[in-house]
């Protein structure tokens, strides 16, 4: 029986969530929310659903978020978790102001992720001690995030009050009647700031509906008394290894450099490649795919990029971020036919979704974190056979991570 119904809003955020429940051995399934619209699948405890609405207008958003809150209240899914992006990017206040009932509620929204140094004093956010706004986040092509101010960014897009609670408020925010629904902000700089308000929120029976990053969605196995096996373990590999970058973040440029720096072949897109629909489908790709496939065999990994350097994006020569998944998911679905791919490495949500649809994805089983912030999955196909999946949010992780990661596979 589903315990669990989380709500991400890309799909790189789903599976940074769905793996805090998966590596304590809870079984744990992501699909996209259409595939979830007509039902939830009782062998999984845990479902996480992507309503793929970060880059959506806000009433579109509200209503996928609204929609498989009704439906999961309908079937007595006793505890619902709208998971956010730490850097408050998408549509943070309508999709929080969607997971409220009818009836007037407290909803707790915990932002932080300390493991992954996003924290919040004094109702700001900051990623390194930095105030979100002054970071690389606030010139995101497509979600630049203006504020740091949480209960402001909320603000632009919901008309519900929002409050900020300090960590030495806990007791007295949890023990709160609300006389209208109200979107409570939680501070948090620490893991045990998200346990200790995860204590107080069960002791005060308020885990009916919740929110946060997957920060706080990690204490959540805790809070709701979720069962726990034996963690499964990843399918060894011994194919080849493709990573493919789709973010122009800064941070993901400099860790496909490290890449480089190891002797793997890095392809950037060119620029027809980018422009031409036909090209996925033409011989010229046929023919590049080969190139990566012999890259692949000669050091046992290769890397797809969305752009050459970050000049490419001061420039803004061809970025458009969503036509490039798109382009890079039908490219990488030909590259998987022509070499002997076990395991995909994808940064960025939009392209995770591209590659997934261009192989004819069938949902994702997260099976550990690997480092903090990178899931180690297993994607299956509608043909019945699964890949190797690992993946990674855009802007995290050090600029040493994907040499990390490489190491780890192969090994």
């Amino acid at each position: 029986m589903i315990r669990l119904l989380v709500i991400a809003d890309d799909l790189t955020g789903a599976l940074d969530t769905g793996v805090q429940m998966a590596k304590r051995g809870i079984k744990t399934l992501v699909l996209p929310w259409e595939q979830v619209s007509g039902g939830f699948d009782g062998q999984y405890q845990v479902l996480v659903a992507d309503t793929e609405s970060r880059h959506l207008e806000g009433a579109e958003a509200f209503r996928r978020v609204q929609t498989l809150v009704r439906r999961a209240e309908a079937l007595g899914v006793p505890h619902l978790y709208k998971k956010t992006d730490s850097t408050l990017r998408g549509n943070i206040g309508a999709e929080l102001a969607a997971m409220l009932p009818a009836e007037a509620a407290c909803l707790m929204f915990a932002p932080a992720f300390p493991r992954l140094l996003r924290t919040t004093r004094d109702g700001l956010q900051y990623v390194d001690g930095v105030p979100l706004a002054q970071t690389d986040f606030a010139r995101d092509p497509i979600d630049p995030v203006r504020s740091s101010a949480v209960g402001e960014i909320i603000g632009e897009q919901c008309a519900l009050p929002v409050i900020n609670c300090r960590t030495d408020n806990y007791e007295e925010a949890a023990a709160r009647t609300c006389a209208e629904s109200t979107i409570v902000v939680a501070d948090a700089e620490s893991t045990e700031h998200l346990r200790e308000l995860g204590r107080i929120l069960k002791r005060h029976g308020r885990t009916r509906y919740l929110a946060g990053c997957a920060g706080f969605a990690e204490v959540l196995p805790e809070m709701l008394h979720l069962d726990a096996a034996s963690p499964a373990k990843p399918v060894p590999s011994k194919g080849g290894v493709l990573v493919v970058c789709g973010s122009v973040n800064q941070r993901s440029l400099e860790q496909v450099a490290g890449a480089a720096r190891r002797g793997h072949s890095v392809f950037p897109l060119t620029q027809e490649q980018k422009q031409s629909e036909s090209y996925p489908d033409s011989d010229s790709c046929e023919e590049f795919a080969r190139r990566v496939e012999a890259a692949v065999a000669a050091t046992g990994a290769a890397v797809l990029s969305a752009v050459k350097d970050a000049s490419e994006v001061t420039r803004g020569a061809g970025t458009d971020s969503l036509l490039i998944a798109g382009r890079l998911g039908r490219i990488t679905a030909r590259v998987l036919e022509a070499a002997e791919i076990e395991t995909l490495v994808v940064f960025g949500g939009d392209t995770l979704l591209a590659i997934t649809a261009a192989v004819g994805g069938d949902g994702i089983v997260p099976v550990d974190e690997l480092f903090p912030g990178v899931v180690m999955a297993r994607l299956y196909r509608r043909d019945g056979t699964g890949l190797n999946l690992v993946t990674k949010a855009g802007g995290f992780g050090e600029s040493d991570v994907l040499e990390r990661i490489l190491v780890f596979l192969q090994k």
